[in-house]
């Protein structure tokens, strides 16, 4: 109860620096109406494009409404997707195309190479800080089973989940930005050091909302947290699958059943795109299953009308706390 108490306590705390967080935003869109100097017309209103939806909420947090932001489909994970004509067609249309790189998105290269000048990707903008590799073990698992991964790097692709990463994304963005629309420079700025704030802040939020909880036992469906469960300082038992589209293999369950012993009970954390598996017959642990999805929701929204990448990442860091706060 203490525990619940607790949570209940840091989310009314997080929401309030969400509500402060959007707050500056919208006083900064309510300035450049203001002045028309930085008030850009419809005919020269840049277009970006985002490979997933974190990266459009990225881009909604800096630019606002002073840019038309694009989303490609989500017909799938970035793991196992087909580009559709209407894509092509953002592309061909975009001032900046944003995605997160080859080692996750392979399905893109050879788009983006006809658009170099307009490309930034997450990858090629992170500082050697800010990138984490896999461990030798998975990254021979994943040059067998995981295809869609650039099969010569070791590299952890799922950067929008590291804060640090986003910082220096969200960096690059607005230089180029600037670039592009130099009028509304200092608009872009506000905006970004506006999110970079409510992210320091957010991360000693999510850091005490999840300490009493440290040494619980969970799994994950496939190795996409590393770089959120390093933030948060907290560790999964072990990864489900490598490859989210293959099921886990006999042998795969006797290591996750050797892993389970002697543990009470767990939360299992599984994903939108796949197909939940179930680890009851393995274990007599009690098993807690809840659904966590890394890429967000597509048309999901927050009372300000549009979700934003801080709402993204909280409701993430509530899903570990919810589930694991439920196991003795």
């Amino acid at each position: 109860m203490h525990t619940l108490g607790f949570l209940n306590a840091i989310r009314i705390r997080l929401h309030i620096l969400v509500v402060v967080m959007m707050s500056v935003l919208a006083q900064t869109s309510v300035a450049g109406l203001f002045s028309e100097e930085t008030e850009p017309t419809e005919d020269h209103k840049l277009t970006l494009v985002a490979s997933i939806p974190p990266l459009k909420m990225l881009l909604d947090d800096l630019v606002g409404d002073k840019a038309t932001i694009e989303l490609i489909s989500q017909n799938g994970s970035p793991h196992h997707k087909v580009m559709r004509p209407s894509d092509v067609a953002k592309l061909n249309s975009a001032d900046m195309i944003v995605w997160v790189g080859p080692e996750l998105e392979q399905y893109l290269v050879r788009f983006v190479g006809r658009y170099a000048g307009k490309t930034l990707s997450m990858i090629e903008t992170a500082s050697d800080e800010a990138l984490h590799h896999f461990d030798n073990v998975h990254h021979s698992e994943h040059v067998h089973q995981h295809h869609d991964h650039d099969q010569h790097s070791t590299l952890d692709p799922h950067l929008w989940l590291n804060p640090l990463a986003v910082k220096e994304t969200g960096k690059a963005i607005i230089e180029r930005i600037s670039q592009l629309d130099a009028a509304n420079a200092s608009f872009y700025q506000t905006r970004y050091q506006a999110l970079v704030d409510a992210i320091d802040t957010s991360i000693v939020v999510w850091q005490k909302q999840l300490m009493p909880l440290k040494g619980k036992a969970y799994f994950v469906y496939h190795d996409a947290y590393g770089y959120l469960e390093s933030t948060l300082g907290i560790e999964s038992l072990a990864v489900l699958t490598v490859n989210p589209g293959v099921k886990p293999s006999a042998k795969k369950l006797g290591q996750l059943a050797q892993q389970l012993k002697g543990v009470e009970a767990a939360c299992v954390f599984y994903e939108p795109e796949f197909q939940q598996i179930r680890l009851d017959r393995v274990t007599d642990a009690r098993l807690e299953y809840y659904l966590l999805n890394p890429l967000g929701v597509v048309g999901e929204q927050s009372a300000s009308g549009r979700l934003h990448y801080i709402e993204f990442m909280a409701r993430l860091v509530d899903g570990f706390g919810e589930c694991l706060s439920r196991l003795p």
